[in-house]
């Protein structure tokens, strides 16, 4: 991307703010941070309850985020939302998983937008432990998603489009649309 994707501006503050905001009313807001993790750090003030955990393994992976993510967690989690900040929250979307799910019932609730699976993810009962090791896993975030749905998956249906700002290009395309 050539800069700190946390950092990109976006709804008038930093991305990284803008997915804290829309997780508003969690226990926990955990925001892992790698490369140039200070530097990310001091450029944009989390609200109120949400917090910086460092990932000082970030280079051998995202499981090592999902992991640190997760240590920093507690063992009793009800459950887990696993967010990337690359992958703006629609606050709408955030609590329609969140109404749907079911603890006890429902390992993982996932959104689906014109009957593809995407994001974010409410992992169930149990996700710390499973986060805590997706390293172990031969498929990172995926594996874990797959062996929840075997274990009780809830779909919910879901407006809009899923955004992925990976490069340079589908930032200033989103941009466009965001005004």
């Amino acid at each position: 991307m050539g800069e700190a994707k946390a950092l990109l501006a976006w709804g008038g503050r930093p991305l990284v703010v803008h997915q804290c905001e829309a997780l508003r009313g969690f226990r926990d807001v955990v925001v892992v941070v790698g490369h140039d993790a200070a530097a990310i750090e001091a450029a944009a003030a989390l609200p109120a309850g949400a917090r910086w955990v460092e990932n000082a393994r970030w280079a051998e992976g995202r499981s090592t985020s999902l992991e640190a993510g997760a240590r920093a967690l507690p063992d009793d989690a009800a459950g887990v939302l696993v967010a990337a900040v690359d992958q703006p929250l629609d606050e709408a979307v955030v609590r329609a998983l969140v109404a749907a799910y079911r603890p006890g019932e429902h390992a993982v609730v996932e959104p689906i937008r014109g009957g593809r699976r995407g994001h974010p993810v409410l992992l169930g009962v149990g996700a710390v432990t499973a986060l805590r090791r997706a390293g172990e896993h031969d498929e990172g975030l995926r594996g874990i998603v797959r062996d929840a749905r075997a274990r009780g998956g809830v779909v919910v249906e879901v407006g809009g489009e899923e955004l992925n700002l990976n490069t340079p290009a589908a930032y200033r395309a989103a941009r466009e649309e965001e005004t």
